[in-house]
């Protein structure tokens, strides 16, 4: 119940503050991380988890703020009504494109590995994202005011 509360909570702070909260971080989020990508190898700081480790968490957190963005968003119905879907897509598509472009930076090769690492990252967002949609836009039989 304490859980099913605080998602109901930070749904509702994400719903009515999602161009602070949602929107403009994934903008950020994956200007940056576009940006990570396109510098070598050499340029870019290591956080000694491994490559794969930090595609993966890379590809969660531009994920999840993909998903929310099209959740969130109010303008393309069938793009709310199939985040899920469309996240999935688009994000393979980008993973894709990024290690295409990786072959053309020095020190950094297209690897697909990296490419499985980002699909995982996408999936396991996907699935948590979609737990705090369900559980966090579910209010009945809840009372937190």
């Amino acid at each position: 119940m304490q859980l099913s509360l605080l998602l109901v909570r930070l749904y509702k702070i994400l719903e009515s503050n999602k161009k602070k909260y949602v929107f403009l971080p994934f903008i950020l989020y994956w200007i940056i991380l576009l940006g990570l990508t396109s510098y070598p190898a050499d340029g870019i700081p290591v956080f000694g988890i491994g490559d794969k480790f930090e595609h993966l968490f890379a590809y969660l957190v531009l994920s999840i703020f993909m998903q929310l963005t099209f959740h969130f968003q109010e303008r393309y119905i069938n793009l709310k009504k199939n985040h899920v879907y469309y996240t999935i897509v688009i994000s393979f598509i980008y993973g894709i494109l990024d290690e295409l472009h990786q072959y053309y930076i020095p020190g950094r090769f297209c690897d697909i590995l990296d490419l499985i690492s980002n699909i995982i990252g996408t999936l396991i967002a996907v699935v948590l994202v979609n737990y705090f949609i369900n559980r966090g836009s579910d209010t009945k039989n809840l009372s937190y005011e």
